[in-house]
């Protein structure tokens, strides 16, 4: 019986450690991980900034996701949809970008097929989606380290 326990808890724990995502080390880490996180994951870009945010996106998706590049449009980039797998987490990305308004409209997703990595806005895949966003509007990724892979 003790037996069957513990290989329960390390079980349990592995796939705790699974869905974690890098942790904040130092208090600018922490800081920044609080700004991200008010973040939208849709917004308007002037036309000017568009073309050089669209690259950035492109950049992140092949560079800091686990998985490979399935689509790159001029309107659609995309990696291949993890399978799901708590014990090896993937995670991919899809943004998109159309006129819109107020000059180009762009919508940022994680997605990932770790079913522990934490559910809607508050998941991992949403931070990761949240770093993505800041990124391509303003080229600021400090701390590449905090994003789960």
């Amino acid at each position: 019986m003790k037996i069957v326990l513990v290989v329960a808890a390390g079980i349990a724990g592995a796939l705790t450690s699974c869905a974690t995502a890098p942790t904040a080390k130092t208090p600018e880490e922490v800081a920044y991980l609080a700004s991200v996180a008010g973040e939208e994951l849709e917004f308007d870009l002037v036309k000017a900034a568009s073309d050089d945010a669209w690259g950035r996106a492109q950049v992140f998706l092949a560079k800091h996701s686990s998985m490979k590049v399935q689509t790159a449009t001029t309107n659609l980039v995309e990696n291949y949809t993890p399978t799901p797998d708590a014990m090896n987490p993937n995670y991919g990305y899809r943004v998109t970008r159309a006129a819109g308004p107020k000059g180009e409209h762009f919508s940022v997703e994680c997605f990932t097929g770790n079913p522990y990595a934490g559910p809607g806005m508050s998941g991992i895949p949403a931070r990761n989606a949240k770093i993505l966003a800041r990124y391509i509007k303003t080229a600021e990724l400090p701390f590449p380290g905090l994003i789960a892979k």
